[in-house]
């Protein structure tokens, strides 16, 4: 049962991806990427002289525009080419797409990480639209965020822009600090 019902949710996102790229190009002018050129892209791996490791169990707080905060921890594994946060995998270099649905709504994230060229910071470019069936909003929000390690501390610093039914609501800035559980 469940992989009937995996493969039925394959072939409905090709559809529904084919009717939505349809609808972009004829209404916006949008084309779609050429599949062999994605994948030619998702398998480039960039030579790192070195890259930071980044491995450990993580908790700390997180200051948004300066003023709103919040507790954060999680686990993070990588090394040159992949990281997990959570046990969530991602490659280096290419673009991953998380997608979910259900009564009360659904969501879908793109999200690209990507060393610098030192490779002492992760840079990851994302994203998330998020609707809810209950409210019939719309909410969306792009952003670029970097990863590092200063005096063993992890740093995140997050710029996105959100939007609410498709009109730019505010800019936020995130700033988080947080230090290796032991």
């Amino acid at each position: 049962m469940k992989k009937i019902l995996a493969i039925a949710l394959l072939c409905s996102s090709w559809a529904i991806s084919s009717y939505a790229l349809s609808f972009l190009d004829k209404t916006w002018g949008m084309k779609k990427m050429n599949i062999r050129h994605t994948n030619a892209l998702a398998n480039k791996r960039i030579e790192l002289k070195k890259y930071t490791n980044f491995t450990n169990n993580w908790k700390g707080r997180c200051v948004t525009n300066n003023h709103d905060t919040h507790d954060i921890s999680f686990s993070i594994k990588n090394d040159e080419d992949t990281i997990s946060f959570d046990g969530i995998e991602y490659d280096f270099n290419t673009l991953s797409t998380h997608a979910s649905s259900g009564n009360i709504g659904s969501d879908i994230t793109h999200v690209m990480l990507r060393w610098n060229e030192e490779g002492d910071q992760l840079i990851v470019n994302y994203m998330m639209i998020d609707n809810s069936n209950s409210t019939e909003l719309f909410y969306s929000s792009v952003g670029r965020d970097t990863i590092e390690l200063i005096d063993n501390q992890l740093v995140i610093k997050k710029n996105y822009q959100q939007f609410r039914n498709g009109v730019a609501k505010n800019a936020s800035a995130e700033t988080c600090i947080l230090l290796p559980v032991k």
